[in-house]
């Protein structure tokens, strides 16, 4: 819509604009043609003015009423008339300040988790063995009964082995070395871990010898032997040991 407006001048716009008032003196007039209509939002408000301070458009420019968008924005208007200075005070709410992005913050390294325990002849089964193998029934140590045990039959040979497939994918073997009750004799007896064929660990076991849980490490091995040495003299038998509850991890 447009509409003629007589004898506006630039004060008249400030003071029509700034004070919302219509009486107003002037030494000169000027016509110029304004357009109404004009849309405020004020930080996704709509605002809505008087007749007397409605927004327009002339010239190519839009003109808005100070008053009304600096309280809508939070800010005090005056008018100082012997200066003729507007002063807008306090307010600050304006356009949503855009806050500079985070800097990003480096990912934070989780702890990997601690590999499963698996059974030793579950995760890497004997594949190669002599004299040395799983005791059907378990065996008994200081009493105790032990279900999974690798034993040797001294009976038909002092030396037991057994080779298992680590793969390289291990880094730890567990469990429980004794004496089997009722068959020791007075010569010690060892058993020897053997990693890709260089020995990394070994254990010797005498008649006073008690369950004892011991720890391998089999980082890096590929084959893995087991070896238990029973120490046999003429008319007396070793220490019969066993390898109870092996665990790999």
């Amino acid at each position: 819509m447009k509409q003629r407006i007589q004898g506006m001048v630039m004060g008249i716009l400030l003071t029509v604009i700034v004070l919302g008032t219509t009486t107003v003196a002037f030494a000169a007039s000027q016509t110029i043609s304004v357009t109404y209509g004009i849309n405020v939002i004020v930080n996704g408000i709509r605002q809505t003015f008087t007749d007397d301070m409605r927004p327009f458009q002339s010239g190519g420019r839009v003109f808005l009423p100070v008053r009304g968008i600096a309280e809508a924005l939070g800010a005090e208007v005056s008018w100082d008339a012997a200066t003729s200075t507007v002063h807008i005070t306090g307010g600050g709410g304006g356009a949503p300040t855009t806050q500079p992005a985070p800097a990003p913050q480096p990912p934070v390294q989780q702890p990997a988790p601690a590999p499963t325990a698996q059974r030793l002849l579950t995760a890497a089964p004997i594949f190669e063995h002599g004299h040395l193998w799983e005791a059907p029934l378990g065996v008994y140590m200081l009493g105790n009964h032990y279900a999974e045990a690798l034993v040797t039959n001294a009976a038909m040979t002092n030396n037991g082995w057994s080779h298992h497939n680590l793969n390289g994918q291990f880094n730890t073997l567990t469990g429980v070395l004794g004496r089997i009750d009722g068959r020791g004799g007075s010569h010690v007896s060892t058993i020897r871990f053997i990693g890709d064929g260089t020995e990394i660990a070994s254990f010797n076991v005498d008649r006073d010898f008690r369950p004892t849980d011991i720890t391998v490490d089999v980082s890096g091995v590929s084959i893995l032997r087991i070896e238990i040495n029973i120490r046999l003299q003429p008319a007396e038998n070793g220490v019969h040991i066993a390898f109870a509850n092996a665990m790999i991890r």
